[in-house]
């Protein structure tokens, strides 16, 4: 007999669908994006400012000068009215200080002493508490040189009854004395 084939199955190839992959043309790249960074400002130095040194400075020579003359000083107002007296600045005043009494009892408070000399107002002064005065008589502008002269004194309207020369520098004490 003829021999018979079993039928064979043929199987034909089986096609798998296929994805065709083409290379991509562009590629994204990743760079990083600068993210709100705070880059450092440029920090400004102070200018360093020179000192000055200090230099002595050289000593100023001294320019010879002559003596200038005296100058006429007007001595304060002094208690009891009178007008000041002008005395001359280059002598030294005589100083006397002492109690000024009327009939025995010192003389009231704010009573005016007067000095003369020559006839001219010397000086003058009030009495302080105790009967006490002082004063200073210096050499008057204008008049006779005072040295050697005779120095009077009134107590109110009263004349003393006390007289002293006049010296330039002297320092007296010398109470005074008037009887009404």
């Amino acid at each position: 007999p003829p021999a018979t084939t079993a039928p064979t199955q043929s199987t034909a190839p089986t096609r798998v669908p296929t994805a065709s992959i083409q290379p991509r043309t562009s590629t994204p790249t990743l760079s990083p994006t600068p993210a709100n960074t705070v880059s450092p400002t440029q920090t400004i130095a102070p200018t360093e400012t020179p000192t000055q040194v200090p230099t002595a400075a050289p000593a100023p020579t001294p320019t010879p000068t002559t003596a200038p003359e005296p100058t006429p000083t007007v001595s304060p107002p002094r208690s009891g009215g009178a007008t000041p007296i002008p005395y001359s600045s280059s002598l030294i005043p005589h100083i006397l200080a002492g109690t000024a009494t009327i009939n025995g009892s010192n003389a009231p408070t704010g009573t005016v002493v007067a000095a003369w000399i020559g006839g001219s107002l010397a000086g003058v002064t009030s009495v302080k508490s105790g009967g006490k005065y002082s004063l200073a008589l210096g050499q008057v502008l204008g008049q006779p040189p005072f040295g050697g002269k005779v120095i009077t004194f009134t107590i109110g309207s009263l004349t003393a009854h006390q007289q002293i020369k006049w010296q330039s520098g002297g320092a007296d004490p010398l109470s005074l004395t008037a009887s009404q």
